[in-house]
């Protein structure tokens, strides 16, 4: 992807953060604290290193809130039980891939380069086949981000680049590892696996944010 051709149309990162904490978290047995900011990731996939005029970001994030004593909801960062894994965050990601779809579906006649980093989901990587079908009469780029031990993407009309080997994303979390197994039980030592609770009354939103020129007057909102 050249400097030109960013210029020339623009740039999209679209980043499914509830994707990444379900791949970490199934690979860890927790979602590691500490990591970094992967719209910065994306940038660096698209060998930018900083936002300037003509990138616009779309991005999923996941809250967790609880009603407090006085009625009103009150945020929380926290993680989940593994015997809630499978049943929430497994849930919460297929709606995150859903919402991605949708805001990406006003986009058909834009030809912004693309970065993607959120799991090959056939909704979202049939919208972007979509957005690239023209693809004959255009330069566009559209690249993949993977973690380590995600399918490759087959489709040809899609780069690819290692989140971890291609870019250094993740520093000191060992992807090489067997990943851990879901479940609560005490590992070595007696110690219980850092995964903490979602609590009694609390709901989980996925915050949609969406800014720069391909979503202008686009703000944050909750699903």
């Amino acid at each position: 992807m050249t400097s030109a051709s960013v210029f020339t149309r623009g740039l999209l990162l679209i980043v499914n953060g509830a994707w990444v904490e379900e791949v970490l978290a199934r690979r860890f047995g927790r979602v590691p604290e500490g990591v970094p900011d992967l719209i910065a990731v994306l940038e660096s996939a698209a060998g930018r290193g900083f936002v300037e005029e003509g990138v616009s970001t779309l991005s999923v994030d996941v809250r967790v809130s609880r009603r407090c004593d006085d009625g009103a909801w009150e945020a929380r960062r926290q993680l989940w039980y593994a015997a809630d894994f499978e049943g929430q965050l497994t849930a919460t990601v297929r709606k995150s891939h859903q919402l991605l779809s949708t805001r990406l579906q006003p986009l058909y006649g834009e030809v912004p380069d693309i970065v993607y980093l959120g799991g090959d989901d056939p909704i979202v990587r049939i919208r972007l086949e979509m957005l690239v079908a023209n693809q004959a009469d255009s330069d566009q780029t559209i690249t993949i981000v993977r973690l380590p031990g995600e399918p490759a993407i087959p489709d040809p009309r899609f780069q690819e680049v290692d989140a971890v080997a291609d870019l250094g994303a993740f520093p000191g979390l060992d992807f090489t590892r067997k990943p851990a197994r879901n479940g609560s039980a005490p590992v070595k030592g007696g110690e219980e696996r850092l995964v903490t609770e979602l609590e009694a009354g609390s709901e989980i939103d996925l915050i949609v944010s969406a800014s720069g020129p391909l979503f202008e007057g686009d703000g944050e909102e909750a699903a």
